[in-house]
Order: structure tokens, then C-alpha cells, then sequence
């Protein structure tokens, strides 16, 4: 028998001399070697029984594979059998990786079985042939994926022989000697599934809305290998798959474009059979605020599964409404400008011109406004009512919208105009919008195999809409502060809340009992739960059910900022001057003059100087109903069944009334007949560590402030 030996390794030293070099940008080929899942327990008794109690009766002492020469259990025999086909293999494939254990993953898997097999001799004294048991080993080189989805069958043999090793040794030296040369000539013919993926990406737009015209993008696909080849097969495409559903919109495959596709409830899968690639389409679905969209598609190499995020902005709606005047008195009028923005991520405001948006106006007794029904946005997306306040009228509140065409959600915006009965001496508003936002989307290791999706979207604002009426007083004259007495008061302060938490757990793969084999195998993708929970809820209050403490001062000069501000309109007066002393205008001259000492001493008429205003809104305490629901599910793969699948909601009562506040600076300016205007304003944003997603690299809460302070003085 020994005389077979020698012949496949002269075979082998003559090619392995013309074995292909791989490219230094592309893996190592790696083969799996394993015993094939189809072996049947009944075949492994059989062979296990006949190799002990056979070869080593038969086999010369000096001849026996080391390892062999006792009795062995059946479990340390194919251990031993699997070590000897590896080091065979690895013998004349020294330029191939094996991997010798069946629960790492490779490439390409040699997937070999043992059995029985009648093998036909000649007796050597009487010439007449006969049968005996030796053994028949068969082999297949399979190509695969990274996910495992995908098997190609590149080379199947097998071989016999009286003695199980020579059987080995010649299976791999006849059939599998050159397994690299092989390799890389199927990878050349066959691109697919790709070594070394890489996802490229074209977008027909990178920004969406929720306008019909502006909700689609679509994304162009190629998937390249490591020697920057594209990825394409006719009959046997490259797969690409994709999420169905996202966080707020939906994807399929792009109408008219030539591509084989599977269109699943909850996957998209693009099957590259063309080089122009794939093309997916996404569509917005729902939610008027700007956000940014991602998910994530995946394609499958040989070595490697290869991710891409896709990026798209979403610009959002947004509808203002902003009277002229916040609050009139009966039969005064005023001008209602609505304004139709298309608001970017980052808070970039454009016009939304053309669309005609919807009206709807509460409180109105005997006034009129027109237009009542609609109006529609100019270039500069803007439309103007005209409101006259009649006597009976209180407060009115207007309502503008506008519902995309085949839209989930619609844009709103409200604004109000007070009318204050009686002769007030200072009449204004006071507005004041606080929003608290924490989003978060981070992905971190929990193990060598398992992630966590951290995924937080929560918003809460407060608005505060105030007209207030009060008696007479005279900052200038009184000099730092001055009392007066709130005599009208009417508004609201409304405060809605949404909070969505999500936490994903996954396995790349999971480790599971075959009780066919009575081996431990890996499945991918593994084990994954989740766990989300919401709230939302709206709280609203009457002004009149609160207390408002406002406090207006003037800015002493020690104050820092009051300062600069100071000496910066004071340097502009000065230039001004200069500019005067060189045209030697005297009239202008003496101007200038006394509108520097005006500026410093802050009483004389018609002086304007720097105030701030500190205004605080508290109520008592006050449940509101809150809507929650919690899902929670796990997901074990060896079983197919989930280990948890519950899901609740219910309304609780909470407060969502807290007190607020805000510190605005502004000037001062003293009109002609003691017409007084205060005009204060803030634009702040501030950073909070929230409870949810803390020690985890989720990124800071933020709340941002914007408010203004209007007070006007009436003198007839």
C-alpha cells in the first residue's frame, strides 16, 4: 500500500511551484475543515467499530500512525481522524489557512464523511478476487458567505482504500492538493460573494421632507471586492439587504430601475445581477420636526460582512404665526403674518412658497379677520391677516396648517392676540418657549459577539403665551427698579412631552445543539432582544390658576456683558462724532453730544439703556394623564421561539407642570411724550446629563431657551 504515497506528492511539488499570489489588499483564503452534518450516527459506530477492531491487529507495529496504536474512545477517534485530514491538508496546502475546529467559520468548508465501503481484491496465491471492508471517504470544497446564506459546491471526490490514512492521502493528494490554485481560479470566474466587500454609495438627493414633491431619495448601490472590482453576477447576483421599515420612513426597491429584487414585509433584498448596481428608494412617512434618518444596509462577502450607514437629512415644517401686535384694544387692528418654513437639521430656515395654508380662529365675538378661511405663502412664504378687534372680543387664537398631499401628519402653528378692556398705562406680552431634547443612537460591545443599541428620541416643550395690563411706573426716573402693579393678566402655558426609549441587545451568532449530530454549532445571526418603552402627554394651564413674578431692572454697570455693550455703542457714538468734528457739522456735533450723555446717565428724554428682566411661572401641584407602553422581547435562535414577548399600555397621572423661568436683557427706550418701550429677549441653550442611557456614550441632553419681553407705555 505504501507505494501510493509517493506519487501525489511529486504531484504536488510540481503545482504547488505555480500556486497564484494573492493580492496584499485581499484575505488569505481560510477552509473550514469539518465532518459533514450528514454523517449518520449509525456510519460513525460502524467505522469507529471496524477501525478498532481491526487495524491495529493487521497493521505492523512499526507502520502504525502514532496516536493509533491503542484503544481509543469513539469521540478521541474522530478527534484524532480530524487532526490527521487537517495536517494532511495543511501538508499540501501550505498557502491555505485551515481552521480545524467546526465553530469557527471560514470561507470555503471541506465538508468530508467516512463509511464502509467493499473494496474488490485478487487473492494473491488463487487469482480469484473477492470483497473486503476498507473505507470510502468523500469530500466537498464549498464556497460560502460571512452570513452563511449562500453555498456553491466548487469540487466533490472521494476515495477508498483497505487503510483509512491512505484513503485520507489520497482523496487530498489526488483531488485537493492545490486547493489555493483552485480558490483564486473560481474567485476569479466568480465574483460572487465578493472578498473584501465594499458598499458605495450615489444619492439622487440628500434630504427629504415631508412636501410631496421633496419626501423620496433615491439610493444608488455598488458593492466592489478587494481588488476594487464591481460585484455582479447575471445568473447569481450580489445580495444587498436592506431594513423594509425605518425610524420614520419606508424603503423599496427603485421603480424602473433594472434590478432583481425580493420585496419581504420586512426586508428589502437587491440582488446586483448588472454593473450599473442596485437602487433602493426611500420614502418619508411620518413626523413634521427636522431629524436625521439612518439605517443601515448589508452585503455579505467570502470573508467579511461589509455595513453601510445610510445619511438622510429631514427637513421639517414648521408654521409661525406672529401678530404685530400681541394685544389691542376694542376696535383697534392689527396685521397677522404667517410664515411657512421648511426647517433643516441644523435649524436653517427656508420659505415654503405657493402652498395654501388653512385657517381656523377661536374667541372671535364681534371682530373680523381676513382672510378667514386660507391663505396662501408668497416667495418669501409668508401671508398677512388683518385682524380688527370688536367689543366683546377677549382673546382670539389663530390656527394655521397644512397637510401634505398623502401624509400621515400635518404642520400647525397658532399664535393670539389679547384684547385688553380698560386704559392700561403699560400693556405688552410676555412669550417664552423652553424645549428640553435628548436623542441618542450609539452601538456598544457587550461581548467578543454581542452589541447594544442605545436609542433615545425624547422632546419636551413649554410654551407660555402671557398678555398682562399694568399700572403706570417710570424706570428711568426711579432708578434701578421701579414698582408697578399687574392689573390684567390673561394666557397660557401649555407643556407636551414625548419620550421614546429603545434597547437593542444582539449575538453575531449563537452557539447551539444539533441533537442530529450531537454536536454544538454556531447560528448567525444570534440571539437578540429588545426593549422599548414611551410616554406622552400634554398638560395645559390658565395663567390666572398661577403665579407670575417679573422683575425688571435696570443693568448696573458692573455687570460684565452690561458693560461691553456699554462701551461698544458708546465707541460707535464716538466715531460718529469724529465724523462730525471733521465735517465741522455743529448741529450734528452737539447731537451726538447729548446722546452720549444721555446714554451714560440713562433719564433725560429720549434715552435708551441696557435692562433685564428675571420672570418666573409656577402653579400648584397638579396630576395630567400620561399614555405609556412597554415592550419587551427575547429571541433565542436554537429554539425558534421567544423567550420573552410581552407588551402593556396604560394612562398614569403625572405632574408636568414645573415651574419655569428665564432671565432676558434687552434695552430700554423712552419715547417722545413719555411713550415708553421695554423690549427684553433671550436665545440660550444649556446642557443636562439625563437619567436615561447615563453611563453610556450617549451624547448630552439639550434645552433651549428663546423668549421675549414687549412692554409698551400708552400716554395720550
Amino acid at each position: 500500500m505504501n507505494r501510493f504515497i509517493y506519487f501525489p506528492l511529486v504531484i504536488f511539488s510540481l503545482l504547488s511551484a505555480n500556486s497564484f499570489p494573492q493580492d496584499l489588499k485581499c484575505s488569505k483564503p481560510k477552509v473550514n475543515v469539518i465532518l459533514s452534518e450528514t454523517f449518520h450516527p449509525e456510519n460513525r459506530i460502524e467505522v469507529y467499530n471496524h477501525f478498532q477492531g481491526y487495524y491495529t491487529s493487521v497493521t505492523d507495529s512499526t507502520n502504525i500512525t502514532p496516536g493509533f496504536e491503542y484503544w481509543q474512545t469513539e469521540e478521541d477517534f474522530y478527534t484524532r481522524i480530524q487532526e490527521y485530514i487537517f495536517q494532511t491538508l495543511q501538508e499540501y496546502n501550505p498557502d491555505v489557512e485551515f481552521v480545524s475546529k467546526s465553530t469557527e467559520s471560514g470561507e470555503y468548508k471541506f465538508d468530508y464523511f467516512l463509511n464502509l465501503y467493499a473494496i474488490d481484491v485478487v487473492d494473491p496465491e488463487t487469482g480469484i478476487p473477492y470483497s473486503k471492508i476498507g473505507y470510502n471517504i468523500g469530500a466537498k470544497l464549498i464556497g460560502l458567505d460571512v452570513c452563511g446564506t449562500e453555498a456553491w459546491v466548487i469540487k466533490h471526490k472521494r476515495s477508498q482504500d483497505l487503510d483509512l490514512f491512505q484513503a485520507i492521502k489520497n482523496l487530498v493528494g489526488f483531488y485537493f492538493m492545490n486547493i489555493n490554485r483552485e480558490i483564486i481560479d473560481h474567485e476569479r470566474r466568480f465574483l460572487v460573494p465578493p472578498r473584501g466587500p465594499r458598499i458605495e454609495t450615489q444619492y439622487s438627493r440628500k434630504s427629504v421632507s415631508p412636501l410631496s414633491e421633496e419626501r423620496k431619495a433615491d439610493v444608488q448601490l455598488n458593492v466592489y471586492n478587494c481588488k476594487d472590482q464591481i460585484v455582479y453576477m447575471t445568473n447569481n447576483g450580489q445580495k444587498v439587504f436592506c431594513p423594509k421599515k425605518t425610524e420614520r420612513g419606508e424603503n423599496c426597491p427603485t421603480p424602473m430601475f433594472l434590478q432583481v429584487m425580493i420585496n419581504t414585509e420586512n426586508i428589502v433584498t437587491l440582488i446586483i445581477t448588472r454593473p450599473t448596481g442596485g437602487s433602493l428608494r426611500y420614502e418619508l412617512k411620518k413626523g413634521i420636526q427636522p431629524g436625521i434618518e439612518k439605517f443601515e444596509i448589508l452585503t455579505c462577502g467570502r470573508d467579511k460582512k461589509e455595513k453601510k450607514t445610510i445619511e438622510l437629512n429631514i427637513d421639517g415644517l414648521e408654521i409661525q404665526v406672529s401678530p404685530k401686535k400681541p394685544a389691542i384694544k376694542p376696535d383697534e387692528q392689527t396685521a397677522v403674518d404667517i410664515y411657512f418654513n421648511r426647517v433643516s437639521p441644523d435649524g436653517k430656515k427656508q420659505p415654503v412658497a405657493g402652498k395654501e395654508v388653512s385657517l381656523s380662529i377661536k374667541g372671535l365675538a364681534d371682530g373680523s379677520v381676513t382672510p378667514s378661511k386660507s391663505v396662501t405663502t408668497d416667495s418669501n412664504g409668508k401671508g398677512t391677516l388683518q385682524y380688527k378687534a370688536g367689543d366683546r372680543d377677549e382673546k382670539i387664537t389663530i390656527t394655521a396648517s397644512y397637510q401634505p398631499v398623502n401624509y400621515l401628519d400635518k404642520v400647525t402653528g397658532s399664535g393670539s392676540v389679547s384684547v385688553i378692556p380698560g386704559n392700561f398705562a403699560w400693556t405688552g406680552s410676555i412669550d417664552l418657549e423652553i424645549t428640553q431634547t435628548f436623542n441618542c443612537d450609539v452601538e456598544e460591545p457587550t461581548s467578543d459577539l454581542g452589541t447594544k443599541r442605545i436609542l433615545a428620541d425624547d422632546h419636551k416643550t413649554t410654551y407660555a403665551n402671557i398678555t398682562i395690563g399694568l399700572s403706570d411706573f417710570n424706570l428711568p426716573a426711579n432708578g434701578t427698579s421701579a414698582g408697578a402693579k399687574l392689573q390684567f393678566i390673561s394666557g397660557e402655558v401649555t407643556v407636551i412631552m414625548n419620550e421614546d426609549h429603545t434597547i437593542d441587545g444582539s449575538a453575531e451568532k449563537t452557539q447551539c445543539h444539533n441533537d442530529g449530530t450531537g454536536r454544538w454549532e454556531w447560528v448567525s445571526p444570534g440571539n437578540w432582544n429588545t426593549w422599548n418603552e414611551t410616554m406622552a402627554g400634554q398638560a395645559y394651564a390658565d395663567i390666572k390658576d398661577g403665579v407670575i413674578n417679573l422683575l425688571i431692572t435696570k443693568e448696573m454697570l458692573g455687570d460684565k456683558e452690561a458693560m461691553n455693550n456699554m462701551q461698544q455703542k458708546m465707541a460707535e457714538m464716538q466715531a460718529k462724532l469724529q465724523d462730525a468734528y471733521n465735517s465741522m457739522d455743529k448741529q450734528a456735533m452737539e447731537k451726538m453730544k447729548g446722546e452720549m450723555r444721555n446714554k451714560l446717565q440713562g433719564d433725560p428724554k429720549d434715552a435708551m439703556f441696557p435692562v433685564k428682566a428675571v420672570i418666573d411661572i409656577s402653579f400648584g401641584v397638579r396630576n395630567y394623564p400620561v399614555y405609556t407602553s412597554r415592550e419587551r422581547k427575547a429571541f433565542n435562535v436554537c429554539t425558534g421561539e421567544f423567550e420573552e414577548n410581552e407588551s402593556s399600555s396604560e394612562t398614569v397621572e403625572m405632574p408636568l407642570m414645573p415651574p419655569i423661568g428665564a432671565e432676558m436683557k434687552g434695552e430700554y427706550t423712552r419715547g417722545r411724550n413719555g411713550n415708553d418701550r421695554i423690549e427684553l429677549s433671550i436665545n440660550e441653550t444649556r446642557h443636562f446629563n439625563p437619567t436615561f442611557g447615563s453611563g453610556t456614550s450617549c451624547p448630552e441632553g439639550k434645552i433651549t431657551i428663546n423668549g421675549s419681553i414687549t412692554l409698551e407705555r400708552n400716554k395720550k
